[in-house]
């Protein structure tokens, strides 16, 4: 059974359940999606580093991420499914999206027992030039950065701050969510954990105000709740009320900002749409963010833990260091014309 059988891109995960076995080995295939409950040895790519770029002094100069097949023995269960399209990013995106949803339902089926660590997780491109296809390896540019005792004090400040916040463990929660959405290679997963940490100190920030901010739909519907006149259970009413009482995440955020900026700004306007579309991202209508929806989510964040810490004028300096070397990048990768003598 070929890895490449369907043109397109694919997403391949194995892994090796905790505590489920099976007397003989069984597929099922359908709906673009492959099951394999394999015994004996199951062979996948082992991908290590990435391709990189690397300025130096003498010029750029690139590193290729190794591949290399191996074998891992024992019962495994491989999760491929495949997106007839090759539109880069979202087809991936999809197709792992796919993927770690009938993870999902075979835990939903059998327990979690049958769940494991992976031990391959690979993208296979396919296309109408060649049955094999190729593997992907995954590109990304990191500038060295070499942190001595001046540098590093740079922390004591700002973990005196966090420890001293009325916030704290909120502020704690949005790091937490930060560094998983800065570790994660899944563009919609990084999206999830950014709003995440926003929302984290939103909410926080909103529970800390003494005396409470109260709505003022909550106020007439608590007179009117009070007055004889109304019909109503109990439970329903105090379901009602502390419906209405919660503000919404646009309104705790935009709160949130103005206490911490004292006005809104550009970043801080788009906060409704990035709300949006985590939405729709939950409920299954759009299934990948572009490139500019997760820099927004990931700029929006990153002003609002700066300014938590007092790093602004860090922060600043490290928001452009990307797009210079995102320049420097594109100069050095595409070739120049000579001019003419």
């Amino acid at each position: 059974m070929s890895l490449g059988r369907d043109y397109g891109v694919s997403y391949r995960l194995v892994f090796q359940p905790q505590r489920v076995r099976w007397h003989e080995p069984l597929v099922i295939i359908g709906h673009g999606i492959r099951i394999r409950f394999w015994k004996g040895g199951i062979k996948g790519h082992k991908i290590s580093g990435f391709h990189d770029a690397e300025p130096t002094a003498k010029g750029t100069f690139f590193v290729e991420g190794a591949i290399e097949e191996v074998e891992a023995e024992g019962d495994s269960v491989e999760v491929l499914a495949t997106i007839p399209e090759n539109n880069g990013e979202q087809a991936k995106e999809a197709a792992k999206n796919y993927v770690e949803s009938v993870v999902g339902l075979l835990a939903l089926c059998f327990g979690e027992q049958i769940l494991g660590k992976p031990v391959f997780a690979e993208y296979y491109f396919s296309g109408a030039t060649g049955e094999q296809g190729h593997i992907h390896v995954p590109v990304k540019h990191l500038v060295e950065v070499s942190i001595d005792r001046n540098l590093a004090s740079v922390a004591d400040e700002p973990l005196a701050k966090l420890y001293h916040s009325t916030i704290g463990p909120s502020i704690g929660m949005a790091l937490r969510w930060y560094a998983g959405g800065l570790n994660s290679d899944s563009p919609v997963d990084m999206y999830i954990a950014y709003f995440i940490a926003l929302e984290a100190l939103a909410s926080g920030y909103f529970a800390s105000i003494n005396p409470k901010p109260v709505r003022k739909e909550y106020t007439q519907l608590e007179r009117y709740f009070a007055e004889p006149r109304p019909t109503i259970n109990q439970r329903l009413r105090d379901i009602v009320l502390s419906f209405v009482a919660d503000f919404p995440l646009s309104m705790k955020f935009e709160a949130y900002w103005e206490n911490r900026f004292g006005h809104k700004t550009r970043e801080s306007s788009g906060f409704s749409e990035l709300n949006r579309l985590r939405n729709a991202l939950l409920h299954g209508s759009i299934r990948s963010v572009s490139s500019q929806q997760l820099d927004a989510a990931k700029t929006l964040l990153e002003k609002s833990l700066a300014k938590e810490f007092g790093l602004e004028n860090l922060m600043n300096s490290r928001q452009s260091a990307p797009a210079l070397l995102e320049f420097i990048l594109t100069y050095a990768t595409v070739p120049q014309e000579r001019p003419n003598k």
